[in-house]
């Protein structure tokens, strides 16, 4: 009995490790003080960095960030037929100014070829907020 409620306690843990969405320190703050950015639905893409820190693993549901500059490391993954994932080996690095109050969303595009896309859009005015770092 014990040993099942470590191993739950343990996994909890784990689990509420890499849903965590806050990419900041301290406490939890109203959404009017912070900026919040979603992936698109069904976009295939993860965003593996923040601000040049490896996020862990899992697929993104929601961040939230502080105002001010941030950076996104962006990978393209995608189901493959028979299984398994393309997976891009260099992500595209967005930066964008978080507003406080805002909701973002991340796109991704396929091009030609193995070339692929994204940015950060505003979702109350559509606008495009993100660059791509070089």
């Amino acid at each position: 009995m014990r040993l099942k409620l470590v191993i739950g306690v343990v996994l909890g843990l784990a689990l509420s490790a890499c849903s965590s969405t806050k990419q900041y320190s301290g406490p939890d703050r109203q959404p009017s003080e912070i900026a919040i950015v979603t992936k698109a639905e069904g976009a295939p893409l993860t965003v593996n960095s923040v601000d040049g820190n490896f996020r862990g693993i899992g697929d993104l549901l929601r961040l939230d960030f502080l105002p001010g500059p941030h950076t996104l490391g962006i990978h393209w993954v995608n189901g493959i037929d028979g299984g398994g994932l393309e997976y891009s080996s260099v992500p595209i690095m967005l930066s964008f100014d978080a507003k406080a109050g805002r909701t973002y969303e991340i796109k991704a595009k396929a091009g030609s070829g193995q070339s692929w896309t994204a940015w950060i859009e505003d979702t109350a005015t559509k606008e495009v907020v993100s660059q791509v770092v070089p």
